[in-house]
């Protein structure tokens, strides 16, 4: 019995492999032997090829009679279209659509022949003809002949009518340009519909005509007179109406564009619903939004599916669609669907021309003062914002990105539609290169800032002027400045100008100050406490006194966006960022580290779900044309109050903590200290920071865990206390841990 068992399992362990075969393989086979097919029946026309052959070629003829002369054309088409296919699989209409076309080839090669013995159609298209000819002529049955092939042809060529006819009238026109030219076929393929199945409707963007701006005069650039330091004043800050102000024409902006290109609509979508069915996750095509950078599939997910399990399929898409990155929006804000977003071959461009002649451009400038252009979303629509209602603005993304010609466009913007007496600008520019095309327009409440003193001083008076503002809209019995303008608008009063002439002007208006921070990490390094305490004081004041900020930074750590900054900073702008854990510093979520760069971008404003924008696009030519031109009118009027505040830099850093602070802590957790490295170790393993389960796993004492917690919120690679919730973690790997320490 023990030697039959022996045997028994030798014999197991001694099988002999399975014989595995790659997908597709006899499909693959099915088409080499129809390419094999379709070349023996061109052998039989020269009389080669054997008895048996030739049986075959005479009962071809007689049923189907010149028709067969078109067999192994359909042959070989048909294998090659097997071998290019996804899983070498073809859909059962090519086939039916392929005899369809053999059968109405019979039936207009058997038209001469009708009655006759001998029928060059064939028995087949000799019995179409019988059943035809009863009820019409023969000439009508041949036109319908005509259009049936047409009709099957396109269908087995996946083609569509109106591109064949387009290209027929293409070949009558003469005269066109190369450049017209690739645009109109560029704006032909993103217009074309694809057969698919069940794929819905697909809007395209295709409101981008080509032009080229005129060109404009050199206009000169008056210098600006130096203000006396004055006293602070006791009163907010006036304006009087100027009624000689005239606002820039769109004239000054380029109107070159060119349309997007989604690439093949049919295929990708294709692509799309075959890798989620990989991983039994049946999808239906609903349609796809051919936007300006990228084209949004819309898919609709089965009843009861985990959207986590189509999310989860981003690389999986982009590899099979051989694409840098995919983006999945799960759902689509107020609906049942699922977005996909791929990009496009040719990305079209958003000038910001385009956006201030569209018509929600128009309607929203009327209205509000502080509106500014942000570009076009997935659909193409025009996105216009107000700064008043978000009420400050945080843009984050790193070099490259598209973060400070985001900042230009929406300076740009308010200076289309605003005279200096309704609009004053402080811009600071720590880098001195990003913003020097402003300098010295009329807006501007002082010459632009580079150095964290005058930065300083700047936010100190921006929080004086706040309240100053405040006390006067006490005293006029008002809630915000729209009110206070408003009621000042109607108390008139006369005055005599230089030349001893009356006129009436009204009691003047509070103008909206726009504070423009181009990159806020360098003056978080120098006055981090002081200056974060002003941000966030104007923040949660600064909306009803007509005080906004606009935040720019491309370092989203939270040494420099704060947990305070954040709360009080609802609306952000996300371009692409490095890793995962800036795009959650910045949108609270994940999403932008998927984006594509070159303005492309996130935004959120108050709160809401992100969403996906094309940012327009202004050149510096284009800027220093706007400025030229509002410099010509009036030199600046600065403000010397402004950089003139009492301050003091402190040497804090970032988060309000001592620099001296972080210098001990540094020493006492060194980066090169097993222990600490173990403590980074445990915290990244278990996705947050738990002072009682590292005081556990390092038996270490409480002291040391919250010494090791400040430590880690300083340097960026933990999040603020959150309660007694675990700190979030913001690094994933002990490289990125190193890459703090030695930045800081």
């Amino acid at each position: 019995m023990l030697m039959a068992k022996k045997r028994k399992k030798r014999s197991s362990r001694d099988a002999a492999p399975q014989h595995e075969l790659p997908g597709g393989f006899w499909r693959q086979v099915v088409a080499v032997l129809m390419i094999l097919a379709g070349l023996f029946l061109v052998m039989t026309w020269f009389g080669e090829g054997g008895s048996a052959l030739k049986i075959i070629d005479e009962g071809l003829f007689y049923t189907l009679g010149y028709a067969r002369f078109f067999i192994p054309v359909i042959l070989i088409y048909l294998a090659v279209k097997i071998f290019r296919a996804e899983n070498n699989r073809l859909s059962w209409w090519l086939y039916v659509a392929s005899f369809l076309m053999i059968a109405w080839l019979a039936g207009i090669f058997g038209i001469p022949t009708i009655g006759q013995a001998n029928p060059t159609g064939g028995v087949l298209g000799a019995g179409l003809n019988v059943l035809a000819t009863k009820i019409l002529d023969p000439a009508v049955v041949i036109i319908i002949y005509l259009a049936l092939i047409f009709i099957t042809a396109l269908f087995v060529l996946q083609i569509s009518p109106a591109s064949v006819f387009r290209a027929i009238a293409n070949m009558f026109r003469t005269g066109r340009r190369e450049e017209d030219s690739e645009n109109s076929r560029i704006m032909r393929r993103a217009n074309e519909t694809e057969a698919i199945e069940k794929i819905g409707p697909i809007k395209v963007n295709n409101s981008m005509p080509e032009a080229i701006a005129d060109k404009q005069p050199k206009i000169s650039v008056k210098k600006a007179a130096q203000d006396k330091p004055a006293a602070e004043p006791a009163t907010a800050l006036m304006a009087v109406s100027d009624p000689t102000w005239k606002m820039p024409s769109t004239d000054l902006l380029s109107k070159k564009q060119t349309p997007p290109d989604g690439g093949n609509i049919q295929q990708n979508a294709y692509i799309i619903k075959s890798t989620l069915a990989d991983f039994d996750i049946n999808v239906e095509v609903e349609g796809a939004n051919v936007g300006p950078r990228v084209t949004q599939y819309t898919m609709r997910p089965p009843a009861g599916v985990n959207l986590s399990k189509i999310t989860a399929r981003d690389k999986e898409l982009a590899l099979n669609l051989a694409v840098e990155k995919v983006r999945i929006e799960a759902p689509i804000p107020g609906t049942r669907l699922v977005g996909i977003e791929i990009p496009n071959v040719h990305a079209a461009s958003v000038t910001l021309r385009s956006l201030l002649e569209s018509d929600e451009w128009k309607k929203e400038s009327s209205k509000n003062p502080l509106t500014f252009a942000v570009g076009k979303d997935i659909t193409g629509h025009v996105i216009v914002t107000d700064l008043a209602k978000t009420p400050h603005l945080l843009i984050a993304g790193t070099t490259g990105s598209g973060k400070s010609v985001m900042t230009n466009i929406l300076i740009s913007s308010l200076l289309y539609h605003n005279s200096p007496s309704d609009l004053k600008l402080i811009i600071v520019d720590p880098k001195r290169v990003e913003m020097v095309q402003y300098k010295d327009i009329p807006h501007l409440l002082a010459p632009i800032i580079s150095t964290p003193d005058k930065a300083l001083s700047a936010m100190k008076w921006a929080v004086d002027e706040m309240l100053r503002r405040y006390d006067s809209m006490a005293e006029a019995h008002v809630k915000n400045i729209i009110e206070y303008n408003e009621k000042m608008a109607k108390q008139k009063s006369v005055i005599e100008d230089e030349d001893g002439n009356k006129q009436e002007q009204d009691g003047g208006k509070m103008p909206y100050i726009v504070i423009i921070i181009d990159e806020m990490a360098d003056l978080m390094m120098a006055a981090g406490k002081d200056l974060e305490s002003m941000i966030v004081r104007i923040a949660q004041m600064g909306r009803a006194a007509g005080i906004h900020m606009v935040l720019a930074t491309q370092r989203p750590v939270v040494k420099v966006i704060t947990g305070l900054i954040k709360g009080n900073v609802p609306s952000r702008i996300a371009f692409t960022v490095s890793s995962n854990a800036d795009s959650r510093i910045i949108l609270d979520q994940g999403g932008a580290e998927k984006l594509l760069g070159r303005g492309d971008m996130l935004m959120s404003i108050m709160g809401d779900k992100p969403t996906r924008i094309q940012g327009a696009f202004a050149s510096n030519d284009e800027v220093e044309k706007l400025t030229n031109f509002l410099r010509e009118q009036r030199p600046p009027e600065y403000n010397n109050d402004v950089i003139s505040q009492s301050v003091q830099i402190k040497g804090m850093d970032n988060g309000g903590v001592d620099a001296d602070a972080v210098g001990d802590l540094s020493k006492r957790f060194k980066s090169t200290d097993p222990l600490v490295r173990k403590a980074v170790e445990i915290t990244i393993n278990q996705g947050k920071f738990s002072t009682a389960s590292l005081m556990t796993y390092l038996g270490k004492g409480h002291g040391w865990v919250s010494g090791m917690a400040i430590y880690l919120e300083q340097i960026g690679a933990i999040g603020p206390a959150n309660g007694n919730k675990p700190r979030d973690v913001l690094i994933s790997s002990l490289d990125e841990f190193d890459e703090l320490v030695n930045a800081g």
